[in-house]
């Protein structure tokens, strides 16, 4: 298990790293002015050759575990993907109908992540 673990944090560095040099170099070259018309979706979507990478990383590693550490997360990640629901769909009322402001995609996976985190706690809380 613990190089299971150990290769699987390898992965998500290595991933994340990629992401930021991507980010980074993406983010640079808009700035300047340097993409042209013709590519800028493309330019704009590299980072998320490193997403391709995570998905990769986070498989290979749930292949790894155990069917309880499997059932953790995924009830973790089911509480997590109904919260996200209600959080999202809540907010879109509140936009459409009581003036809120707009708020970016970007939103979502950080409430997706941290709706996983809340669920792993109190999902390992109830199999301890």
């Amino acid at each position: 298990m613990k190089d299971a673990n150990a290769r699987y944090n390898w992965d998500i560095a290595i991933w994340i790293t990629v992401y930021a040099v991507l980010l980074v170099g993406t983010s640079v070259a808009f700035n300047r002015d340097a993409v042209p018309a013709a590519v800028r979706i493309p330019v704009a979507l590299l980072p998320m050759i490193a997403g391709l990478g995570l998905i990769a990383a986070v498989l290979r590693r749930w292949r790894t575990m155990d069917e309880l550490e499997q059932r953790v997360q995924s009830e973790a990640l089911a509480f997590s993907v109904g919260l996200t629901a209600m959080l999202t769909f809540s907010y879109g009322f509140l936009e459409l109908h009581a003036s809120a402001p707009l708020l970016s995609y970007f939103w979502v996976w950080p409430i997706l992540a941290a709706g996983w985190v809340i669920g792993l706690f109190i999902v390992r809380r109830r199999y301890q």
